[in-house]
């Protein structure tokens, strides 16, 4: 299967450059699959969570410059992505729902077309 995914640098309200993230496309298998197995909003008290968590591990593949601060002690090191990690940022910093946000609009910008 053929990689469709892009990379995109978030840029902070003020124009700050915050780091660049490699996403996949809305349409990514994985993705549909996840987002449709969760339960209905009203039925599901953590969809919210969920489906965080189901951003961070299926829209976003990648990330370079981010630095996570953990426990309040700066590494000065960036931050190698993993799901866990990606989901740590959108729910623990001050601009991780914008994020998160962001990451769905570059996902659906860059939806693929497949023709059989």
């Amino acid at each position: 299967m053929k990689d469709t995914s892009k990379w995109f640098i978030y840029e902070t309200e003020n124009g700050a450059k915050f780091g660049c993230f490699r996403i996949k496309p809305i349409n990514d298998p994985e993705y549909i699959k996840a987002f449709f197995s969760l339960k209905p909003i009203n039925d599901n008290p953590d969809y919210a969570i969920d489906f965080l968590k189901i951003i961070a591990r299926y829209l976003v593949h990648d990330w370079e410059n981010i630095e996570l601060d953990i426990d309040g002690e700066g590494t000065g090191k960036a931050t190698p992505y993993t799901p866990d990690m990606a989901y740590l940022l959108f729910v623990s910093s001050d601009i991780g729902m914008n994020i998160a946000t962001w990451v769905i609009e570059k996902a659906v910008s860059i939806t693929t077309c497949e023709v059989s």
